[in-house]
Parts: structure tokens; sequence; C-alpha cells
């Protein structure tokens, strides 16, 4: 079946390629983790000439799973539901490519039709029940894709839009049970899938955004090492995206913040009220997915790392609120349970799953797990006010740009956000008046002018405040470098995926 799947995934690529690429673009990559990229590279060549080549593959590779096909067909010592299986692949490669040349998904001009959308908001309609059902009616509702095409009652018919779909004259499908009484039945679950919708409307917006996915890499790379079966890796995958997205919704109101990847903020268009709503259910719906596959203990631990998550955002908005710089231990134990604990979240799950881990590398794992929030959440910060030229010490690449058009300029100085270069400045200039009356008005204004943030980058630029960061992100790096050593030696294998994530949030020197 390799061939059949290989054509499939060219498929995808070949029909994804413009979405992929923007989307790309607009987090400042280099590459795109697509097939026409991966044979620009290849080929020496431009995309029309790459997808000339995607297309004569996807042909070849169709071609021999055609082969298999018909080789399959008379060979006895396979089963016969995996015969029926090989075939069945044929409609799975065409309706692919049909459902790509006309979903939204890759073509922006087509939209649903009004069919679509009414069951996309309001949810399948329910097939009522009949005392004498009809064989049509029970191939409908038993899910057989086959309709009589001499039925009366459940004629079939074709839309403009090419939508399959039903008389309403006599169908089940729309008559509504009878009742006793002059009551009207309620059905529910339409009515429900349309308030599930309006519940999650906030989350699944901000799921949609363009994401760096850090965190997905960082899962697949430990996975290297764990081999946590595949329906488990996934459960794991969806819970860390889950509270990762659950958790941005909050910190962007608490902040006040207008942009997320380089969009409107999910609270600035659904309103504070529904955003932080749609993030405490889903990150109640996260513990409860949890306890669905992981061990009491490990659920007992998900919860506790989850309770931290809110102790360090409960600092950050506290120094912010009372304009209280912290000390660097008290920002790194912030980070440390803010950033790093998405990260031993993750590492916690997959060493449940897998009980024969080294015990010194579990251990190895929580070091690992703290360094990488750490600098991951420095990084982060050094590049919100980098993000502009500072002198001679900091240029505008294009990622720093991209960042720049994603987050706004400098939006953790309006946010009243305290960092490694501010609080390095702060506790070496305590007296600079300039700064801290700079500071004061950011917090009774809520916003800093750009001549004002300019005022601060300078001041932190003098006082070796940037220079500083960059120390300690280097520092970090190699740390983090360690820790990974340590781990290949527990495990006895390298990990050039981890390598290769980390190679990607390095920092020049």
């Amino acid at each position: 079946m390799a061939p059949a799947w290989i054509a499939v995934g060219l498929q995808n690529d070949l029909w994804s390629w413009p979405k992929e690429e923007d989307a790309a673009k607009k987090q400042g990559k280099g590459h795109v983790i697509n097939a026409i990229w991966v044979l620009m590279q290849e080929h020496k060549t431009d995309v029309r000439g790459a997808a000339q080549i995607c297309r004569r593959l996807i042909k070849e590779y169709v071609a021999k799973y055609l082969q298999i096909v018909k080789e399959s067909r008379n060979n006895h010592l396979l089963s016969p539901d995996l015969r029926k299986y090989i075939e069945a692949m044929k409609y799975s490669i065409s309706g692919n490519v049909v459902w790509s040349l006309t979903c939204p998904r890759y073509n922006p001009q087509v939209s649903f039709n009004e069919c679509q959308l009414e069951w996309m908001y309001r949810g399948v309609p329910e097939i009522g029940p009949s005392s004498s059902p009809s064989p049509e009616a029970e191939s409908v509702s038993s899910g057989s894709p086959i309709l009589s095409e001499t039925s009366d009652q459940n004629q079939a018919h074709s839309d403009d839009e090419g939508v399959l779909e039903m008389n309403s004259s006599q169908s089940s499908v729309s008559t509504p049970p009878e009742v006793d009484g002059d009551e009207q039945h309620i059905k529910f679950g339409p009515q429900l899938a349309y308030e599930r919708e309006i519940l999650e409307a906030p989350y699944n917006y901000i799921a949609s955004l363009p994401s760096k996915g850090v965190r997905e890499r960082f899962i697949d790379a430990v996975n290297n090492w764990l081999q946590v079966p595949h329906g488990v890796l996934e459960k794991i995958v969806e819970v860390t995206r889950l509270l990762h997205n659950a958790s941005l919704i909050l910190d962007d109101f608490q902040d006040d913040s207008p942009l997320r990847r380089g969009r409107a903020a999910t609270h600035t268009i659904f309103g504070p009220a529904q955003a932080i709503n749609a993030s405490s259910y889903t990150i109640v719906k996260t513990i409860n997915h949890v306890a669905e596959f992981a061990s009491n203990q490990c659920v007992k631990e998900t919860t506790q790392k989850v309770m931290a998550l809110f102790q360090g955002q409960a600092m950050d908005l506290f120094w912010s609120y009372n304009g209280r710089c912290p000390t660097m231990d008290e920002y790194y134990r912030m980070v440390d349970n803010k950033t790093g604990q998405l990260f031993s979240i993750a590492t916690g799950l997959m060493l449940d799953s897998q009980k024969r881990t080294p015990a010194k590398a579990s251990a190895t794992f929580d070091t690992f797990t703290s360094l990488l929030g750490r600098y991951f959440q420095v990084r982060d910060d050094y590049k919100n006010l980098t993000s502009v030229d500072v002198g001679a010490t900091s240029r505008l690449t294009p990622e720093t740009a991209v960042y720049t058009q994603q987050k706004g300029f400098c939006e953790d100085l309006d946010e009243g956000k305290y960092s490694v270069p501010l609080i390095y400045t702060l506790e070496t200039q305590p007296g600079n008046i300039q700064l801290i009356n700079l500071l004061s008005t950011g917090r009774k204004t809520g916003r800093l002018t750009k001549e004002q943030k300019e005022c601060v980058l300078e001041i932190i630029n003098k006082s070796g405040g940037f220079a500083y960061t960059r120390v300690v992100l280097l520092r970090l790096y190699s740390q983090i470098s360690d820790a990974l050593k340590e781990l290949e030696f527990s495990f006895g294998s390298s990990n050039p995926e981890m390598k290769v994530l980390l190679e990607l949030l390095r920092i020049e020197k």
C-alpha cells in the first residue's frame, strides 16, 4: 500500500502548496515542509517545474498501486477484507483529488453552499423513527451510501453545487416524529451541535491561526527515544495544543494585547467574556482528555502542573499591575511555571505511557524541559524588544521584522512586562529617573508611543541589557545542549530531530 499512501501525500502537498508557502512566509521561515519545496531544492527548479515533477511522481506511484490492485484481486493468500481494503484505496486517491479541487481550504474563491453551512452550524439532520421503515430509509439510517433510484419518498437529486440532497417532501430526514398531544418533539442533537459551535468558536479561531509548531516538533523529537504508541501520542499532542491555545486566549486578554500571530486577538473578536469562558472550558476539557488515557498518578501530576501555569501567570500579572520589578530568581521561577510546565506536561504524559524509561533519563528530562522553557521565554522577550534597530547591537532581520508584524512594536512595553533586559537595566540603574517615569507613564496610559518606546530601548541598550541577555541565551543554549547529550547517553542513541529544533531556536551571536 506504500505507493498509494505516497501518491495521496504528494497530492496533498501539490494542492496545499500555496497555503503552506504563505503560512511559512508569514512565520518568517526559510523553508516549507512540503514536497514541492523539497523537489525545488533537489532539482534546482521553480515552483512550476517542481509541480510538474510532483505530478509525474503521482502518476508513477498510482500506476504501481494499480498493479498491486490487479495482482491482489486473485491472490487468495490474502484475506477477503484485505483485498477489499486494497481495492477501496482507489476511491480515497480519486476522492482526495476531487476534494482538493473543490474545497474552500485550498480554493479561497470557493465557499460552502447553503446546505453545507446549515449542517455545519446546526448539525446533520436526524432521521426520525418510523413504525415501518422502507428499505431505502433503512439504508440511510445504517450509513449505507446506496440510495434507491426509484424511491418516491427518498428521491436524491444534485443541486448546482454538486452536493447530494434529499427531497424533503416526504423524507423522514426532515419530517419531525409524531408525538402525543399538541407539543412538538424537540430535537436536541442539531441544537446542541450549534451551541457547542458557539462555545468552542473562540478556541477554534485561535487554533486556526498560523503557529510555529515548536511544541509539536518537541514531542516528535522526544518520541524518537520513547516510541509512544501512535494513538496515545496523538492524544498527547492534542492535549498540549489545547492547553497552549487556551493559555494564549487568557494571556492576550489579561495583557490587553490586540494581536496574536499577526491577527486580531481572540477577545477583540468574541469579547472578553466569551473568550474567558472558552479558555476555561478548554482547560477543563484538557484534564478530562488526560484522564482518558493516563494513569491516576499522572493525571494528578498534570493537574498540579496546570495549576502551576496559573501561579506563573499570577506573578507576571502582579508585577505588571503594581509596577514591581522582580529579581532574576523570581523571574526564572515565574518562567518555570508559566512556560516550562507546557514542555513538562508533554514529557510527563509520554513517560507515563512508557514505564521502562531509564530513571536517570526521567530526571534529566525535568532539567531539560526547565532549561528549554527558560530559553524559549527569554528568547521571545528578547525578540519583542529587539525587533527594531537599536544602535549597532540589534539589527532588523527578516525574522524580527515578521515578529514585529505579528506581535506589534515592542508590545511587552505596552503590557508593562518585565523581561531580562529590563530587569537587568533596573538592577544596574535603580536610580534612572527617566526610565522609571517612562514605565509609570505606560502603566497609567496603557500604551507608550513609538518615541517613548525608542527612548526605553535606548536606555536598555546603553545599560548593556541587550548584551547581557544575549549572554544569558548563549549560556542557556549551552546548558540545554549538555542536557541533550546526557539524554542521548541515557537512551544510547542520538536525536537529530531535537538538534534541528534547537538549531532553529538558536540566536545569532
